[in-house]
């Protein structure tokens, strides 16, 4: 097994070699936050995303990045270290995500690898990665290899949770460029996921379009795949947007609170868990994180402080 991952750790360098074109920003240790307090640590492997979601929330803090920028396996190597330092001896979370991750599979598939390496070395105690997609770049290929590495994965300490996004009657506003939703090619990817036996969680995001029909989408969702290896579903809730149609800035948090009885409501009747949070780290979870660190192609490391507060779980 460990000679399998050699080779195909390898392999993955060799494709990445000269093929990334970011600045290389090495993230320096002396960065660091305190080492007694974890983080959400969230990697942005790229800026690019080939929807163009109505709603996106990281459409603001990308005005002025680049349209493709993605980090380096330098700026990787480096953001594991640094969080290695700061949280020894601690299962560590690491949320995946761009623009569109499955654009730079091959730096999903190095970052995926070089997490377990760490492990198997004995640098690191064990890993909780998060990888948020949108699910419209998935080959019978990329998910086979991804298969592998979870089933990898889980002989080192190192758990991936899938995570898609699916916003149930608020599709339309989840489109390509042209305008075209892109729901059908989400849901067969998801049934693809459910024939592989790959688990996988669904990330909800509340918005202008589905905001008055969140219960109603999060039963179908759990009728519509129901199987043993649908985990989870996450809320979001796009503040930005829902304020725009209620009452101002504090709309959108009060829709949170009053879906908390629904969530667990739901909860009872389906057994599958409802969260506000892709952390990734749902069993270990102590509600006590010390905010998020975050690796950029653009900025390198930063840290935002304010702790990870959760207004509704069930588990």
């Amino acid at each position: 097994m460990e000679t399998d991952l050699k080779n195909f750790f390898e392999d993955v360098v060799d494709i990445l070699k000269g093929d990334i074109n970011s600045k290389k920003i090495i993230p320096s240790i002396q960065q660091q936050s305190p080492k007694d307090k974890q983080r959400t640590n969230v990697i942005y492997l790229n800026t690019d995303c080939n929807l163009r979601c109505a709603y996106c929330y990281e459409s603001k803090s990308k005005d002025g990045l680049p349209d493709q920028a993605d980090c380096t396996p330098d700026m990787i190597d480096g953001f594991l270290e640094e969080i290695s330092q700061r949280e020894q001896g601690k299962i560590s979370t690491i949320v995946i995500m761009g623009g569109e991750p499955f654009l730079q599979f091959e730096l999903i598939r190095y970052t995926i690898i070089k997490a377990i390496e760490f492990v198997k070395d004995k640098k690191h105690s064990g890993w909780g990665l998060s990888l948020i997609t949108n699910a419209t770049l998935f080959t019978d290929k990329r998910l086979d290899q991804l298969k592998y590495l979870i089933d990898l994965g889980k002989k080192y300490k190192t758990n991936l949770n899938l995570e898609i996004s699916y916003d149930g009657s608020g599709h339309f506003l989840r489109k390509y460029p042209d305008g075209t939703s892109s729901k059908d090619l989400v849901e067969k990817s998801i049934f693809k996921l459910i024939d592989k036996g790959i688990e996988f969680k669904i990330s909800y995001t509340t918005h202008a379009g589905n905001y008055k029909t969140v219960e109603q989408d999060c039963i179908e969702i759990f009728e519509k795949f129901k199987s043993k290896y649908f985990l989870r579903i996450t809320v979001g809730y796009a503040y930005q947007i829902l304020d725009t149609v209620g009452e101002g800035i504090q709309y959108g948090k009060r829709l949170k609170k009053e879906f908390i009885p629904i969530a667990n409501k739901l909860f009872k009747k389906y057994k599958i868990p409802i969260c506000d949070h892709t952390c990734g780290v749902c069993k270990i979870c102590d509600k006590d994180f010390a905010g998020n660190s975050y690796l950029s192609p653009t900025t390198g490391i930063t840290y935002a402080d304010k702790n990870t507060e959760h207004e509704f779980q069930q588990f």
